[in-house]
């Protein structure tokens, strides 16, 4: 593992809290970029805006950092991770909570996400990326936000709060990912960066005029030509919506994207694809756009949220992590019509297996049937008992149970 303990950090590069360029050098690798803030410790409690101080954005930022690292170690990502820059602005009590996992927040002590900081770390980030043109990047916040146009937001940094307009303590998020762009200036930068914006996007009350809400520009755009990017990006929110937490734990939008990058947004091996894809399970971004709808209903369901999501531009599919083994797919299956759930039993079976792995019957109260199982193909059929007038047994039919078609039907006629 190659995590840079803070006394060995350079003063100028507070924030490289992982670094294995020199184990990857030669070889393309993934360069990522994750900031999180709560404390905001300027933020005044009548600020017009509805915002308080948050209590799992910086941890949520910080998981995201765990599970690169880990699934980089496990030689899991589609390309190894060769640095990590990492700023967090956390509350005391994320400190703490952090601290079961190896390195916590406390032991790790990332600096706060300020405005000077975070310029610095972006600027670093991308001269890393712009050395190789088919490295790769990634880039997470979590905090507050304020939507400025309808394809944009200020992500708010630390100090918003504190004087001045809110340019000195925000960044743009479009100069960002414009600024990462093929350029003069950059040639060679990473074409497949991924992009991740976990925060609210709410409107700015009509006091705040259009230049008070202006972006600060983290670094400079150069001029482009052709834009040959697979660089989509994600919003924990729609315009003027809201991202939402589970408090001192994480974020949904998080919650969701963490359990489709474990599998549950995983495409099978693609004889077609080039490289890993062709014999393993994948997370990709076009699985990821099909997935997160249904894991982000499932998740708003389980904390009662009413979390949403959307995605600006992309390009051609990207792969960013694979998965270990045969993904466990969360199998869900329909009766219909409901009238025969109390008389029909639902009987799974694996491809060409003699013996059932799981029987159905129950009525509405635990319906429809639900059961963990390795992804594959199934043999599915019912048998109603006692008859029932107008309705004849299903026909056993073949289902390929994956991770992004876990639902089905039995329909009895």
């Amino acid at each position: 593992m190659s995590i840079v303990p803070p006394h060995e950090r350079s003063p100028a590069e507070p924030f490289l809290v992982y670094d294995a360029r020199k184990q990857v050098e030669g070889k393309p690798g993934l360069h990522a970029l994750i900031a999180g803030v709560s404390a905001y410790p300027k933020l005044p409690s009548a600020n017009g805006l509805g915002m308080v101080p948050l209590s799992s954005t910086s941890l949520t930022a910080y998981l995201m950092f765990y599970w690169l690292i880990n699934a980089s170690q496990n030689g899991l990502l589609e390309q190894p991770l060769a640095t990590c820059r990492l700023l967090l602005t956390p509350s005391a009590e994320e400190r703490s909570d952090s601290a079961g996992r190896a390195p916590g927040i406390a032991a790790l002590a990332p600096p706060n996400c300020s405005m000077p900081l975070f310029r610095a770390a972006a600027e670093a980030w991308r001269n890393d990326a712009a050395t190789n043109k088919n490295d790769s990047t990634l880039f997470y916040f979590a905090g507050h936000g304020i939507q400025i146009t309808r394809n944009n937001q200020a992500l708010l940094l630390d100090s918003f709060g504190d004087i001045g307009p809110v340019s000195l303590h925000s960044v743009d998020c479009s100069v960002l990912r414009n600024g990462m762009a093929p350029s003069l200036a950059h040639p060679d930068i990473a074409r497949t960066q991924f992009y991740f914006v976990d925060a609210c996007r709410n409107l700015p009350p009509a006091n705040l005029s259009l230049e008070n809400v202006r972006a600060g520009d983290v670094f400079q755009v150069h001029a482009s030509g052709l834009d040959d990017r697979r660089a989509p990006i994600f919003f924990a929110s729609p315009p003027d919506g809201k991202a939402q937490a589970v408090p001192r734990v994480q974020t949904l939008f998080s919650i969701a994207l963490l359990r489709c990058l474990a599998g549950r947004a995983a495409f099978p091996p693609d004889r077609m694809a080039n490289g890993r894809a062709a014999n393993h399970w994948y997370v990709s971004t076009q699985s990821i756009g099909q997935g997160l709808p249904m894991v982000l209903d499932e998740v708003n369901r389980e904390y009662g949220g009413q979390q949403s999501w959307t995605m600006d531009g992309g390009g051609n599919d990207a792969v960013l992590t694979h998965i270990s083994g045969t993904p466990t797919v969360p199998l869900q299956i329909e009766v219909d019509p409901e009238r025969a759930l109390g008389s029909t039993t639902v009987e799974l079976k694996m491809g060409g297996a003699a013996a059932a792995l799981a029987q159905f019957r129950s009525n509405r109260d635990s319906h429809p049937f639900r059961r963990d199982v390795p992804a594959g193909i199934y043999e599915i059929g019912a048998v109603v008992n006692p008859k029932i007038d107008g309705l004849r047994e299903a026909d056993q039919f073949t289902h390929t149970v994956e991770p992004l078609r876990c639902r089905t039907k039995v329909r009895l006629s």
